[in-house]
C-alpha cells in the first residue's frame, strides 16, 4: 500500500535472486485494488495492471530489470506475484507470493 495513498503506477523493477538463477522470476503479474481494507494476500478484489512472461534472463545476481507500462488508474493497494520462476518454466507453473521490489509513479 503506497504511503501517499492512492497512486498511479506506470513501472516497476524486479531483481534477480541473490543465490541461484533457477529462483529468478520468469513471469510476473502486477495487480491493483481500491478496496478499503486488504487483510492478507488472498483478500480483496484485484485488477490486472501488468503481466510479463518470458522475462529476459538475468546475467548476474542482484541484477535489476525495469518494466514500464501504461496505467491511468490510481489504486490504494498493489501486489505483485511471481507466477513462474526460471526453473519452473521447464517443470510446469507454480505460484510464489512476493512483495514489491520497487514500483514507481
Amino acid at each position: 500500500t503506497p504511503a501517499a495513498g492512492a497512486s498511479i503506477v506506470t513501472g516497476m523493477t524486479v531483481q534477480s535472486a541473490d543465490d541461484a538463477p533457477e529462483r529468478d522470476p520468469w513471469s510476473i503479474l502486477l495487480e491493483g485494488s481500491n478496496d478499503d481494507t486488504i487483510v492478507d494476500f488472498d483478500s480483496g478484489e484485484w485488477v490486472e495492471i501488468f503481466y510479463v512472461d518470458e522475462i529476459p534472463p538475468f546475467e548476474n545476481r542482484f541484477q535489476t530489470q525495469t518494466f514500464s507500462f501504461e496505467n491511468e488508474i490510481a489504486y490504494q493497494h498493489y501486489r505483485w506475484t511471481v507466477l513462474q520462476r526460471d526453473w519452473e518454466k521447464h517443470q510446469g507453473p507454480g505460484r510464489a507470493r512476493s512483495g514489491f521490489d520497487h514500483i514507481f509513479p
